[in-house]
């Protein structure tokens, strides 16, 4: 009997789905997305992903203070862990989660879902806002966080505490507003504003730094950064934030790391890490310094400890990838760059690094022809 040209096809389609696992797959159908990682950083909620991004999906129990965050045919990555230190390194990220779960679910019959539950301070009433999706990173926000928790150092006078208090809230969210929206100029300027009505508002000196930063200009966050962190460290048991001291060391030690000032890079990495030895950005930047300095045996130990603490840190894999093979570490040069592509195949240094790997691949072909 023969077969007319369409049902070949489709009987050849499925057979090489068959080969492959998933007749879904090649039917062209979506591959599920899987989470990586779940961490925080300035109250702003980051969930890294593979493959694709998942719809996110917010809504709350019946108790006001926990939150359900559902992922939507996603599932957690192999590589995923989240263990007492990943929850803790999340916790010091926000001030207003006090607990969390993170699993796997089945809905609609067959399909998964990654399911997260926040337990939230006190009084906080959220409304969880994905504001960016760059990166293989779903970032979430929490648009009602100052209004329901009034930084601590904000202490006016007794007789104007509600109208000052409110003018310097409605500033802050103003200034945070227009920096995502992409208008960074008048976010500036609010902030400005904001810090010249209080000056003890440490949230925002750092994010006005921070846009100086971004904006490449090093002197002006450098002396603003400089002056924070006395500030800080002269008031430190009233900042609500414990970790805004070292986010400006870290910041303050990027600017010296941009303008080759590598000793005093070093020392604010280093401060970082005597204070909380499981700050894993501060590892990764004093690796980048060691890198510039030409001292690759101590960026090396610098890096593996970076993803020692945070197991799918790309960044970090990709130099010690690069850094093995300057050092003719093949081996370990291969493993690192694989790690890359498997955790970012996407990004600038996924493509970078599958570059590399042919390129190897092409050279051991020619030694074996």
């Amino acid at each position: 009997m023969k077969l007319n040209h369409g049902i070949k096809k489709i009987i050849l389609i499925l057979f090489v789905s068959l080969l492959c696992g998933s007749i879904s797959e090649a039917l062209g159908e979506n591959i599920t997305a899987e989470v990586l990682n779940v961490n925080a950083e300035n109250n702003v909620l980051l969930i890294d992903v593979a493959k694709r991004y998942p719809e996110a999906r917010f809504s709350k129990f019946e108790s006001p203070n926990k939150v359900l965050i559902e992922l939507l045919e996603s599932r957690l990555h192999d590589k995923f862990k989240f263990d007492d230190l990943a929850k803790k390194r999340l916790l010091d990220g926000v001030n207003f989660i006090t607990d969390l779960t993170i699993g796997t679910a089945r809905y609609e019959n067959e399909k998964i879902k990654v399911s997260i539950i926040l337990v939230l301070k006190e009084g906080f009433k959220p409304f969880p806002k994905i504001i960016s999706t760059k990166d293989n990173v779903i970032k979430i926000s929490f648009n009602e966080l100052l209004k329901a928790q009034p930084p601590q150092e904000i202490k006016p006078q007794e007789d104007q505490i509600d109208q000052n208090l409110e003018s310097i809230k409605d500033l802050y969210n103003k200034a945070v507003e227009e920096n995502i929206n992409g208008n960074v100029g008048k976010s500036e300027e609010l902030y400005k504003e904001l810090i010249s009505k209080d000056n003890n508002f440490f949230f925002a000196r750092y994010n006005l730094a921070k846009i100086y930063f971004d904006k490449e200009s090093y002197d002006q966050p450098q002396e603003l950064l400089s002056a924070l962190i006395t500030d800080i460290e002269n008031k430190k048991e009233e900042v609500t934030d414990g970790r805004l001291l070292l986010r400006s060391k870290n910041l303050l030690g990027l600017i010296y790391l941009t303008k080759e000032i590598y000793d005093k890079a070093q020392e604010q990495f280093n401060e970082i890490i005597k204070t909380d030895p499981l700050f894993y950005e501060a590892y990764y930047n004093l690796g980048i310094t060691y890198e510039k300095m030409k001292d690759l045996d101590q960026a090396i130990i610098n890096f593996k400890k970076a993803v020692e603490l945070k197991p799918d840190y790309a960044s970090a894999y990709y130099h010690l990838g690069v850094l093995n093979l300057i050092l003719k570490n093949k081996k370990e040069a291969i493993s690192s760059l694989e790690k890359v592509f498997s955790l970012s195949p996407e990004s600038n240094i996924g493509k970078l690094s599958e570059k590399e790997l042919q390129k190897l691949e092409r050279k051991k072909f020619k030694l074996h022809k």
